[in-house]
C-alpha cells in the first residue's frame, strides 16, 4: 500500500505533527497556510457558539465572593471566645457554597473548551480524509 506523506509542521511541544500532507502540500490542514483563513473562519464561528461569560468573570466573582466571607468573619468573631455567632457562621459557610459552585463552574467551562479544540482537530482530520480520498479517486 502507498504510504502518504506526513505534515512536516512542528508541534508545541517540538514533535513532529503526525497527520497526513494534503496532496501537492507539505503540511496537513491544520497547518497548511492554504487553509489558513478556512481555519480561521471555523474558530471565529466556534467561538460565537460559546459563553459570552469573559474568562476572567469567575476569577472575580471569586475574588468577590472572599472577599464579602472575609469581611463577614472579621465582623464576627467574639475575640475573648473566639466564638463565631450563628448568623454569621451561616453567611460565611453561604460564601463558602458560593464560592465552590463558580469553583465548579469554571471547571466545566474549561472542559468545555477543551472538548470544543477537540472537535475542532477533528473536523481538520476528517478534511484531511475525505481531501486524501477525492485525490486518490481523481488518480484512479
Amino acid at each position: 500500500m502507498d504510504q502518504k506523506p506526513r505534515c512536516k509542521a512542528l508541534k508545541a511541544g517540538g514533535g513532529r505533527c503526525s497527520r497526513i500532507a494534503l496532496r501537492g502540500s507539505d503540511h496537513c490542514w491544520s497547518h497548511s497556510n492554504e487553509t489558513a483563513e478556512e481555519r480561521r473562519r471555523f474558530a471565529s464561528a466556534g467561538g460565537k457558539a460559546r459563553s459570552r461569560r469573559p474568562a476572567d468573570e469567575l476569577s472575580k466573582i471569586k475574588t468577590d465572593i472572599k472577599a464579602v466571607t472575609a469581611a463577614v468573619l472579621r465582623g464576627g468573631i467574639d475575640l475573648e471566645t473566639r466564638t463565631i455567632d450563628r448568623g454569621t457562621a451561616a453567611v460565611l459557610f453561604q460564601g463558602f457554597n458560593t464560592l465552590l459552585r463558580a469553583v465548579e463552574t469554571e471547571r466545566k467551562l474549561d472542559n468545555q473548551r477543551e472538548l470544543e479544540e477537540q472537535v475542532e482537530d477533528l473536523r481538520g482530520m476528517l478534511r484531511e480524509v475525505r481531501a486524501a480520498r477525492v485525490g486518490d479517486a481523481w488518480e484512479g
